[in-house]
């Protein structure tokens, strides 16, 4: 297969969130990197706040071990370290194509358990 659209399913999807629904600037990183696919700035009456998270963004369902209560998506070491260490908040998004859901998840030491 040359193409798969799933990763830009769950791009577009969360960009879709941020900017519609919470009214926030979406800025998706074009450049390869660690672990950061987006940065989203809080908006708040109309004018950017100067507050940041970082995204994460995993499209479908082969990403991520789904049980009745849990969704768990498991990362090596260098993305583990990677993301704790970040100076700005993080935060996974699962986007689910099939059921057309998106969960979301802040990452850090509670509830980030390293196997």
């Amino acid at each position: 297969m040359r193409y798969d659209k799933t990763e830009r399913l769950g791009i577009i999807e969360t960009d879709r969130i941020v900017t519609d629904e919470l009214n926030w600037i979406f800025r998706e990183q074009p450049i390869i990197d660690v672990g950061l696919d987006a940065i989203i700035e809080e908006v708040k009456e109309n004018e950017p706040t100067g507050k940041f998270l970082a995204l994460q963004i995993k499209t479908g369902e082969g990403n991520f071990y789904k049980t009745e209560k849990y969704l768990t998506h498991y990362v090596s070491n260098i993305h583990y370290n990677y993301w704790l260490n970040l100076s700005i908040p993080i935060i996974i998004v699962a986007h689910l194509p099939n059921s057309k859901i998106t969960y979301w998840q802040e990452i850090k030491e509670t509830n980030f358990k390293k196997n």
